[in-house]
């Protein structure tokens, strides 16, 4: 048997371990705590303190069986800085309540439910450790209308909501979530105008 056939012997059975090496890790790391791609709703009591310039101030309380949230969670995948992170987009706000300044009110969110592709509400979950999954920061950047009696009122700029999770979906009673900001409100019939009102915190809990 020549040496030329022994050589084609070993390039073959070296070929062959190079196409049959274990398949490479993806970029997508996933932390074993973290859930796949999915969709989640919740219904969290819901607190909203609100300022009507002129007219008053006062807390409104929006009962779990009146509060809809539909979550929309991306495949978890691995960050630029070691975190596992997972895009979110709330496709659905929606709460409904009395209020003794408005009356019945409905405050909603979510683009296709307000009929603009501009205001959507899109968030993320960040854990707080490479490779724990959970706890993990969570936050919502919230654009919203109130519905009233005395016309719909908006924001301008997205409500910054923040939670540390423990839980996918979150669990409220553990870990409620809070405003950060101020929001200003603004009236639809004269959206170029002043703002009319304020909301001055916002609580999400179980």
């Amino acid at each position: 048997m020549s040496d030329f056939y022994n050589f084609g012997l070993q390039l073959r059975e070296l070929l062959k371990g190079l196409l049959h090496t274990e398949p490479q890790v993806p970029e997508t790391f996933i932390s074993k705590s973290l859930p796949l791609e999915g969709a989640d709703e919740i219904h969290p009591e819901t607190s909203m303190v609100v300022d009507i310039f002129g007219q008053g101030t006062e807390k409104i309380v929006f009962p779990p069986e009146n509060v809809t949230l539909k979550i929309k969670r991306g495949q978890p995948f691995k960050a630029r800085n070691g975190l596992t992170t997972i895009e979110t987009e709330m496709v659905e706000l929606n709460l409904k309540g009395e209020s003794k300044l408005l009356g019945s009110l409905t405050l909603k969110g979510g683009a296709e439910v307000v009929q603009d592709p501009n205001r959507k509400i899109t968030g993320k979950i960040i854990e707080t450790e490479p490779g724990v999954g959970l706890p993990a920061d969570n936050y919502f950047d919230v654009l919203l209308e109130i519905e009233t009696e005395h016309g719909v009122f908006f924001n301008k700029k997205p409500e910054h909501m923040v939670a540390t999770i423990t839980d996918i979906p979150p669990n409220f009673a553990k870990t409620p979530y809070f405003s950060t900001t101020e929001i200003n409100l603004y009236s639809k019939l004269n959206p170029d105008g002043p703002p009319v009102g304020v909301i001055r915190e916002v609580a999400h809990k179980d």
